[in-house]
């Protein structure tokens, strides 16, 4: 276990750190990188590219927090696993504790992610990501667009009913006025 600054994570807008899951293969050599939670499942990622240069390159951008895996896979079958012990952010650089997994002592749960690293590292050209959250718009509502037009049909409801309101109270209005003054 040691300090160690890594190149490769990002900070965000809002000052988190955040790594990429990236790779794929060409012709004769690929390499993957993808982050896994602490139990193995999927993150729910930050951004997922879905236009531009994709092929081998950055697909989805994923929230680092202590105990998630960071794996590393080379076509070859070269696996490298690392566990976050703490990170942090020091002005423009995150500072990572990492401790390194043993290959023969990868826990079972994080099995499927490193056999999805693998996987990634072998696909020619890769333009998605492969260990992310995909559903997680649906889990956790709907997506910017959908919001607004949601929010555009229960305006249109809205209004709708406003003006049925105000004709009503129009018309009892115009009845009033209307209406023959009443003789005693």
């Amino acid at each position: 276990m040691a300090l160690e600054t890594l190149n490769d994570i990002v900070i965000t807008k809002g000052g988190w750190p955040a790594l990429w899951e990236r790779g794929g293969a060409l012709s004769r050599r690929g390499s993957a990188t993808i982050v896994a939670e602490a139990d193995g499942s999927k993150p729910r990622p930050i951004l997922v590219k879905t236009r531009g240069h994709l092929a081998c390159g950055q697909h989805a951008l994923v929230g680092l927090r202590a105990g998630m895996y960071v794996i590393r896979a080379g076509r070859s079958g070269a696996i490298d696993v690392k566990r976050i012990k703490r990170i942090g952010v020091k002005g423009e650089v995150a500072l990572a504790e990492v401790e390194k997994v043993d290959i023969s002592s990868i826990p079972s749960e994080l099995q499927p992610a490193v056999q999805a690293a693998l996987k990634k590292a072998d696909t020619y050209h890769c333009r998605y990501a492969v260990w992310v959250d995909s559903k997680a718009p649906q889990r956790y509502g709907p997506g910017r667009r959908q919001l607004a037009a949601i929010y555009d049909e229960i305006r249109a409801a809205k209004t709708a009913a406003i003006k049925d309101e105000m004709e009503d109270w129009e018309l009892k209005l115009l009845t009033l006025a209307e209406a023959p003054p009443e003789e005693a």
